[in-house]
């Protein structure tokens, strides 16, 4: 019989937004040098941001990359982070809209 535990295992869901990524990125680290296995849970447009901010970082942060679901409720195309939400007349419209599929994921 083991007694060994299993791993502790934390994911970060960051709010999807630019300023949000530098600071996950920073948790993660700090949850690795202690021995946690570390996974950030983000979209496929914020991966690509998350992949160039930690590059060459020598880090093994762990990206699971999830489906957003934009186009579906009415976002454009690859409107993934709140700056990627236009800042015209229809700001609160798509905002609202975001927020929706944020609080469904």
């Amino acid at each position: 019989m083991s007694t060994e535990l299993p791993q502790l295992h934390v994911m970060f869901l960051p709010c999807l937004g630019l300023g949000h990524i530098i600071p996950t990125i920073d948790m993660a680290k700090l949850f690795l040098a202690q021995g946690v296995k570390t996974t950030i849970i983000t979209t496929l447009v914020n991966f690509l941001v998350f992949s160039k901010t930690s590059k060459g970082l020598g880090i093994q942060i762990g990206i699971k990359v999830i489906k957003f679901p934009c186009v579906e409720v009415g976002l454009p195309e690859g409107c993934e982070n709140l700056n990627a939400i236009p800042k015209d007349e229809a700001y609160m419209e798509i905002t609202i809209k975001f927020l929706k599929v944020v609080s469904m994921l």
